[in-house]
């Protein structure tokens, strides 16, 4: 008897305890805030084969980023958009076309340059040094969209029997990109903090280009004629220096 009064009393209890859950749902906090959202601008610095088979150059780059951390925690996510330019190295690009055909020659008349898009979600871990001071590591993932620059040249061929014109259009594409990246904070206000950020990001889209050739007779042009080149892998790995100013929002928390 004694037994059966307990498992009453202990399921009872149970019993108040789950009702108390389901029902009292106001106060129940999901728990995360949103951090802060970063506005940066920087250096966009081409690595590896990007550097030395596509001839890219230190140019510029833009993101904005937001993150959201749990209650009392350093970790939480992070979301960022971003856009980058990479110049081309117009005399290594030249001379490399002309040893690869040393029977002709090329002049480069114009050529763009590379950019890239990015949109990345991910991992934010958060740290504070001391009271100003403040640092970061985030792991990203997400799609970065790349283009190449278009390409005008005027080549001379004795085989020919003088010059003509060729290029190379722009081609555009995707493909999966990651993202590690470091940054450090320095508070200046109370919902006001200066940046300085680091990263790296990898991606390998696949190009399909298409060149055009353009005769000349006399002082004519001839028509121009198109042409597929081909496809063609290029890794896009650059690192990324960046400044900016961040903004630190009131915790907003939601109830259900």
């Amino acid at each position: 008897m004694k037994r059966i009064l307990i498992a009453l009393f202990l399921s009872l209890c149970i019993e108040q305890n789950i009702n108390a859950q389901f029902t009292d749902t106001s106060k129940v906090k999901i728990p995360f805030s949103v951090a802060f959202i970063s506005l940066n601008a920087g250096a966009c610095v081409p690595l590896g084969k990007y550097q030395t088979q596509g001839f890219a150059q230190t140019s510029y780059c833009t993101s904005i980023m937001a993150a959201s951390t749990m209650d009392d925690s350093i970790l939480g996510f992070a979301a960022k958009i971003g856009y980058g330019v990479n110049s081309v190295n117009e005399n290594a690009f030249a001379q490399s076309i002309n040893e690869n055909n040393s029977s002709y020659s090329n002049s480069i008349l114009s050529i763009g340059h590379y950019s890239y898009e990015t949109g990345l979600v991910g991992i934010y871990f958060a740290g504070r040094s001391c009271r100003k001071f403040g640092f970061n590591i985030r792991l990203l993932i997400g799609y970065m969209f790349t283009q190449t620059p278009q390409v005008t040249l005027s080549t001379y061929d004795p085989n020919y029997g003088g010059s003509y014109f060729q290029g190379l259009y722009s081609s555009s594409t995707g493909g999966f990109c990651y993202n590690p990246g470091i940054g450090f904070t320095y508070l200046v206000g109370k919902h006001l903090s200066l940046f300085a950020d680091a990263d790296y990001m990898h991606a390998n889209p696949q190009f399909f280009l298409q060149g055009w050739v353009q005769g000349v007779s006399g002082t004519s042009l001839g028509p121009v004629q198109n042409y597929i080149a081909g496809a063609i892998t290029r890794p896009f790995t650059i690192t990324t220096i960046t400044v900016g100013i961040g903004f630190k929002l009131p915790g907003l928390h939601f109830y259900n």
